[in-house]
């Protein structure tokens, strides 16, 4: 499960060190070094506390969580996020932020980075996945690298707002640096009843989407 996906959700995750069953103590570790990582790169995004709790198993106290949580918030609508789209028991999620899938590309993993400032310019890329690291005794996959390769179609519905673009000024989307869109996107009860379908979010009641093929 990639760590990009977690952006503008607050992560609490406390692991006792000796916690060695599933590999959990060396999963916190990695996990907790890719978010910091990935806060490095974006540090608005990835607000994150990953701790080993020292001389402790499967047992620890989970009380210091929620006072943690509690001083961060969501961004349900943010100008930049990456989702990697995957497959949990042979699903795909179809949405995400304010991106719904219409058409999947070919490949096993797909990558949206979306990016708002002024126009719409959104990455995709297929995700190919090569283990860097097996662990020695069951030889399980535990590290990765990623080639990404630009996908070659596709079909997205950008579902947008005033707190990402400038409405009243034509939109331009661009999918892998090509322009697909450019006009003004008017509002619509059709499309803030599926936004309202699609997530049931407060803080993601969309009326105005556009819908862009590549």
């Amino acid at each position: 499960a990639p760590v990009e996906n977690l952006a503008h959700v607050p992560l609490s995750f406390l692991t006792g060190d000796k916690d060695f069953m599933f590999y959990r103590h060396l999963l916190t570790k990695t996990t907790g070094e890719k978010l910091d990582s990935m806060q490095r790169l974006f540090p608005n995004e990835y607000k994150h506390r990953v701790e080993l709790i020292p001389d402790k198993g499967h047992s620890i106290d989970y009380t210091p969580t929620t006072p943690w949580l509690a001083q961060h918030k969501r961004n349900a609508q943010p100008r930049h996020f990456i989702w990697e789209n995957l497959e949990m028991d042979g699903l795909k999620r179809n949405a995400f932020y304010n991106l719904q899938v219409l058409e999947e590309t070919d490949a096993y993993r797909t990558r949206y980075e979306f990016t708002a400032d002024n126009s719409i310019d959104i990455k995709v890329d297929g995700v190919k996945y090569n283990a860097t690291w097996k662990d020695p005794h069951w030889g399980i996959d535990m590290l990765f690298s990623k080639d990404l390769t630009p996908a070659q179609h596709g079909h997205l519905r950008v579902f947008l707002s005033d707190q990402l673009v400038d409405l009243k000024k034509k939109v331009t989307v661009r999918i892998n640096g090509k322009q697909v869109f450019c006009g003004k996107v008017k509002s619509s009860k059709k499309t803030r009843k599926l936004s309202q379908e699609l997530w049931g979010d407060p803080m993601r009641d969309f009326k105005h989407a556009v819908e862009v093929n590549w």
